[in-house]
């Protein structure tokens, strides 16, 4: 499979917007894009609303971008952040994008093993602007020792992987992976294609093996009722939810001073989503497996879904 890796230096500070957008034309001129296209940036993230503000950014002009120039959501996008490359192998990069400006700073890892013929620094000018993410107080890297996080993570998408990523980025020590069981998922629409159990957690173990760069020792469970592995761990210190789901974080704590546990700190990210995406309209525009279900039911069966 070609590796494709467009990197970036400090997308808190700068703005980035067309040389991302010229990078992915440049490469779809070149019939480069295939299935994966990796965005690293070289910056330390330091803290969480830094981090949610950048993924929720890039992802969504990434993915606007490619859909301008005919791809759909089979072309995943990988943003990896803190990053030693020193001790990285960075091996079979066949194409490595990056700014002419920030030659100097590309990590010798990254640009040894690159098996591409040309040089690939594009003159695209990239401009300062006010530091994004420090709006609010927010939470240091690997701030808590023990991090939860829960969903179907079904065809995984760009908000899933925003998910998982401020998971990884504020834990220390484990990150523990609560995945919804089968049984739960019976009367999901569009069932007939979603995936199985094992392809979920697997597809999940794999994106979040590309961002866990401390080792973080990573526990998959099955979910089958509304805790989970929150509901029986105590020793869990945050649960991070995306905004739809901040109730549910609420139950869980509830259910925990039931049992004497320590109440998690509930973290919420944004939810990527065309417009204003807010409770009151139901998240309207947000990223969905259910679409992305409906979309191979009809490749699959040639008929519209009749509920």
């Amino acid at each position: 499979m070609t590796r494709v890796i467009i990197v970036i230096n400090d997308p808190v500070g700068h703005d980035y917007s067309s040389f991302l957008r010229e990078s992915l034309r440049f490469l779809h001129d070149r019939k480069a894009l295939g299935a994966n296209c990796e965005i690293h940036i070289l910056r330390s993230i330091e803290s969480s609303d830094q981090l949610n503000s950048i993924l929720t950014e890039l992802y969504k002009l990434l993915r606007a971008e490619s859909n301008s120039l005919g791809y759909d959501y089979r072309l995943e996008f990988d943003i990896i952040f803190n990053v030693n490359y020193s001790e990285k192998n960075s091996s079979g990069i066949n194409w490595l994008v990056y700014s002419h400006g920030e030659k100097h700073i590309i990590p010798a890892s990254l640009v040894s093993e690159a098996e591409f013929k040309h040089p690939l620094a594009l003159s695209i000018a990239i401009h300062e602007r006010k530091e994004i993410g420090n709006e609010g107080k927010g939470y240091s890297h690997a701030y808590f020792n023990t991090c939860a996080v829960g969903g179907t993570f079904d065809h995984i998408h760009d908000g899933h992987k925003i998910l998982l990523s401020m998971s990884m980025f504020l834990s220390k020590s484990k990150l523990i992976i609560g995945i919804t069981g089968t049984e739960l998922l019976k009367n999901k629409r569009y069932s007939e294609v979603l995936k199985s159990y094992q392809d979920r957690e697997k597809d999940t173990l794999e994106f979040v093996g590309k961002i866990n760069s401390r080792a973080v020792v990573v526990d998959t469970y099955e979910i089958n009722d509304v805790c989970g592995p929150t509901g029986y761990i105590k020793e869990i210190d945050a649960l991070v939810v995306s905004a739809e789901s901040v109730r549910g974080g609420h139950f869980i704590n509830d259910e925990r001073k039931k049992k004497h546990f320590p109440p998690l700190d509930i973290v919420c990210i944004k939810v990527i989503g065309e417009g204003d995406s807010n409770e009151n309209n139901n998240w309207a525009g947000k990223l969905s497996s259910t679409d992305i279900r409906r979309i191979e039911y009809e490749k699959r069966f040639g008929k519209k879904y009749i509920a």
